[in-house]
C-alpha cells in the first residue's frame, strides 16, 4: 500500500498541545533544552498563526474560522510556559488569549467551537458547543482566576459549566470524567507553593526546579522575585529572608520558609494533603 499521506502542515493547535508537552517534560526533568524548544515552538506560532488580536488560525490559510481549539491551545501553552518560567509575559500572552476567546466564542451557554460568519443562514447560524473544548475553558479560567486573582474568570469558567451540566444524562455517564474533573478543581483551590527569591539567584532556581517536580496536576506553582514588584495575585504576605525559601500555602496561610530543596516535596504532603 505504500507510505501514507503525511500531514506537513503546521497547525496551531497542534503546536499548543506540542508546548504543553514539552513543558511538562521539562518540569519533571529540568532539561533546558526542551524549555527552548517550546519557547522556540510558542515564538513560531505567534509570529505565522497569529492573527494580530492574540487570537490564532488555524493552519496557513483557512477558508473558515477562527476556531476555538486554536486560540485555546495557545492560551494553555502560554500558561504551562509562565509556570515553567516565571516569565510573567507568558502570563499576560495567556489572558489575552482568553479574552479573545471571551469576545469571539462566548454562546448563550458554553462557548462555540467557531466564531459565526455574519452572513449565516439557517443552522449556520446555530453555535457547534463541544464538550472537550468548554472542559479546558472552565479549567483554564479557574487557574487564571488563581494565578491573577480576577474574579471574571470564576464567571468565564461558570459560563462553560452551563453548558457541561447539560451533558448529566445516563447516557453520557461515560464521558463526564472531563466535567467532572473541571467541577471538582473550580470546588477546591490548587495545591499552592511559592518560590520567595531572585531569578539570578542558583538557591532560588534549585527550589523552583524542584516545585515544578511536584507530581500534582492541579497546582499553583509561583516565582516571587521582589523586583518585578507584587504577585500577579497578591492575595498571599510572604516575608523577606535573607535568602531564597519556599513556601506552601494552604487557604491563604503558608509554611515555615523551607530552604531545602530535598525538604520540598516531604512538607507539601504533609500540609496539603492534611488539609483535604
Amino acid at each position: 500500500l505504500g507510505m501514507p499521506r503525511i500531514d506537513k502542515n503546521s497547525y496551531a493547535r497542534e503546536n499548543g498541545w506540542a508546548i504543553r508537552g514539552l513543558t511538562a517534560l521539562y518540569d519533571a526533568t529540568g532539561d533546558k533544552l526542551v524549555l527552548k524548544r517550546a519557547i522556540k515552538a510558542a515564538n513560531w506560532v505567534e509570529a505565522n498563526r497569529g492573527l494580530g488580536d492574540s487570537g490564532f488560525k488555524h493552519g496557513e490559510k483557512d477558508r473558515a474560522g477562527p476556531y476555538l481549539a486554536d486560540t485555546l491551545a495557545m492560551a494553555e501553552a502560554y500558561l504551562a510556559l509562565y509556570i515553567s518560567t516565571g516569565d510573567r509575559a507568558w502570563l499576560e500572552k495567556s489572558r489575552a488569549g482568553m479574552a479573545f476567546i471571551e469576545k469571539n466564542f462566548q454562546s448563550t451557554i458554553g462557548f462555540a467551537a467557531a466564531a459565526i460568519p455574519k452572513n449565516s443562514k439557517g443552522v449556520f447560524q446555530q453555535p457547534l458547543l463541544q464538550m472537550e473544548a468548554n472542559v479546558s475553558i472552565a479549567r483554564l479560567a479557574n487557574k487564571l482566576l488563581h494565578y491573577t486573582g480576577s474574579q471574571d474568570y470564576k464567571k468565564t469558567a461558570s459560563h462553560a459549566m452551563q453548558y457541561l451540566v447539560t451533558l448529566d444524562n445516563p447516557d453520557n455517564v461515560r464521558y463526564l470524567v472531563g466535567p467532572l474533573m473541571a467541577a471538582d478543581e473550580l470546588a477546591a483551590d490548587p495545591a499552592h507553593i511559592t518560590i520567595v527569591g531572585s531569578k539570578s539567584d542558583a538557591a532560588a532556581q534549585a527550589l523552583y526546579q524542584k516545585a515544578l517536580q511536584y507530581p500534582v496536576v492541579y497546582r499553583r506553582i509561583e516565582w516571587w522575585d521582589t523586583a518585578e514588584g507584587k504577585m500577579p495575585n497578591p492575595d498571599v504576605q510572604y516575608p523577606t529572608l535573607a535568602k531564597a525559601a519556599a513556601f506552601i500555602c494552604v487557604n491563604h496561610a503558608c509554611s515555615t520558609p523551607i530552604t531545602a530543596p530535598e525538604k520540598l516535596h516531604a512538607k507539601a504532603d504533609n500540609l496539603i494533603f492534611s488539609a483535604q
